[in-house]
């Protein structure tokens, strides 16, 4: 053992200097650090963003940083006084959830941004309601619902509107419906105008982005790189001088090419033949222009599908997957594959022997660490063995996955006294210890209920439900005047005479490991949130960090560290 622990310190002690040759041997530009590189996840039915798993996986492989997902409404034609949900196009509420959440699950951020599509396919900026005020009460009644929504999936962004050309115009009405997305929504707010009438939008000094949906012919399939980039100079003098009057960052909420012959000149209406050589080159000029401009934010590629199997090189669609276009993405942002992490082709000589001596480095390393551990783990006692007892209960691997077993740990911990203290202390008719599972982001298991029925305790809930999964996921004490009005009120919290509830971040390390939740017929006062956070800080100084931190004990975690 101890020999084997001093390999892995030598090997160790050799990684810098193999990542530092690794690193010398990229001559490729990358993005700047600033950037947001962006994917337009795209669906039009009811459940299919619940499939968008293996998207969100390839975005992020291509070094996609940020999600926008894409929820369409409908008008029935253009002069509509109306903008409603579709039934079957429309993505539902829990589909874009579960995939806004799977996102972040995996490091993205993620950008709401509602579309108004038109039934007879007449263009959304060339829309003209009958009855504008009630055009708009309907807009801003949507739009509320998906800043909501936004709010609790913790995305970092709402886009207001989409290319809507021919109302944008109405300033007053584009005032009331952005104070009703910032009462609804604490992050940042962009509109995504159409490059073509960006300076015609009276309200950008209400937002906090300048958003553009730049499809700028740039040429055709013949123009060199040089006339491709040359092609972006007459918005980039339109960005800067729209920056220098505002003072606000510009980003791309849309940008793509269709991988067609003609994808270049026009970028949203190709009908030539599959060229995605084409599509590879409109990338690259992009990327080449703009991320030289300082106070430019980034580019949201149109469009990463949410569909079953591989997409085709030869479909001539938008999407780069599978194309020419997606090595260039990825030569761009340093994503897994690209010549920035693996070195080019020309480089590949002292950098493709760093880059060698790091992965064996790294096998050596990790074949020696799994001995290592797998010794370490056939001397934990097995969920049938008594093991080692803390608080009365045994210690196993795995122990996390089973709700009931965490309560009783809790409760064995004396923790269950602590939350009966928060409910006397604020005079609550329940009070609700939660702990989030360290296996899984999304799930929060109920861990100790005082005034609550008894089968709540041990319940595995989505950290994304209600008060509790606000609190996880912002780490901000949040005092609810009206438990009714909750999105998702967490059921048989309390009884039915709950009427407000205080939730507080439990917190270990730093980290925000659970919530206190206490519930009572009056109404909270956001002043007494200090009377619960002690308490909270209590609970987490009791809890063996074992018991959330992971499913070894932390003894186990030393002893393979001293190896």
């Amino acid at each position: 053992m101890r020999h084997r622990g001093a390999l892995i310190a030598v090997l160790l002690a050799a990684l810098p200097a193999a990542v530092t040759g690794a690193a010398a041997a990229s001559a490729h530009d990358i993005v700047p650090a600033t950037w947001t590189t962006g994917a337009n996840v795209t669906d039009w039915s009811t459940d299919g963003y619940r499939q968008a798993r293996d998207v969100l996986e390839a975005a992020r492989a291509d070094g996609i940083t940020s999600v926008s997902l894409v929820p369409t409404v409908y008008m029935d034609g253009p002069t509509d006084s109306s903008v409603e949900r579709d039934l079957a196009l429309t993505p539902s509420d829990e589909s874009l959830r579960q995939a806004a959440m799977e996102a972040r699950s995996m490091g993205l951020s993620v950008t709401i941004k509602p579309h108004v599509d038109v039934l007879d396919e007449s263009y959304r900026g060339d829309i003209q309601p009958a009855d504008r005020a009630a055009w708009f009460a309907s807009y801003q009644r949507l739009l509320v619902g998906y800043a909501t929504l936004a709010r609790e999936v913790g995305a970092e962004t709402l886009v207001v509107g989409t290319e809507l050309d021919s109302v944008a115009g109405d300033h007053p009405a584009w005032t009331s419906i952005i104070a009703a997305a910032r009462s609804a929504f604490p992050g940042e707010l962009t509109y995504a105008a159409n490059w073509s009438a960006v300076t015609a939008v009276p309200f950008w000094n209400q937002l906090d982005v300048i958003g553009v949906d730049a499809y700028v012919p740039l040429g055709d399939a013949g123009s060199t790189p040089a006339q491709l980039r040359a092609a972006w100079t007459p918005l980039l003098s339109q960005l800067t001088a729209l920056h220098d009057q505002t003072g606000m960052p510009v980003t791309f909420t849309e940008l793509g090419y269709q991988s067609r012959s003609d994808g270049l000149r026009t970028p949203f209406a190709a009908t030539g033949p599959s060229d995605e050589g084409v599509q590879a080159r409109g990338y690259d000029a992009a990327f080449a222009v703009w991320s030289g401009v300082p106070w430019f934010r980034g580019i949201s590629w149109w469009d990463f599908p949410v569909r079953p199997g591989e997409p085709s090189a030869h479909d001539g669609e938008f999407s780069p997957r599978g194309k020419t276009a997606e090595d260039v993405l990825r030569s761009w942002t340093g994503g897994p594959g690209s010549p920035a992490s693996t070195g080019s082709a020309s480089d590949r000589g002292g950098g493709g022997l760093a880059v060698g001596t790091l992965l064996i480095v790294l096998a050596v390393a990790g074949f020696a660490l799994a001995i290592s551990v797998a010794a370490v783990r056939r001397r934990l006692p097995s969920r049938d063995e008594p093991g080692d007892r803390r608080f009365g209960v045994p210690v196993v691997q795995g122990m996390l996955v089973d709700p009931v077993r965490v309560a009783n740990l809790v409760c064995a911990a004396g923790a269950e006294a602590l939350v009966e203290q928060a409910r006397s202390t604020l005079d609550s008719v329940s009070a609700v210890l939660f702990l989030r599972d360290p296996n899984d982001a999304l799930i929060a298991h109920v861990a100790v209920g005082v005034g609550v029925s008894p089968e709540i305790v041990g319940r595995s809930l989505s950290s994304s439900s209600g008060l509790m999964g606000h609190v996880l996921e912002t780490g901000n004490p949040i005092a609810v005047a009206d438990y009714s009005k909750l999105p998702d009120p967490i059921r048989h919290h309390a009884s039915s005479e709950t009427s407000a509830a205080l939730s507080v971040p439990v917190r270990l390390d730093g980290r925000v490991i659970g919530a206190l939740t206490v519930a009572r017929n009056e109404r909270y006062a956001p002043s007494e949130r200090h009377l619960l956070s002690p308490l909270a800080d209590e609970l987490a100084a009791l809890l063996p960090p074992w018991i959330i931190s992971a499913s070894w004990p932390a003894d186990v975690e030393l002893v393979i560290a001293m190896g």
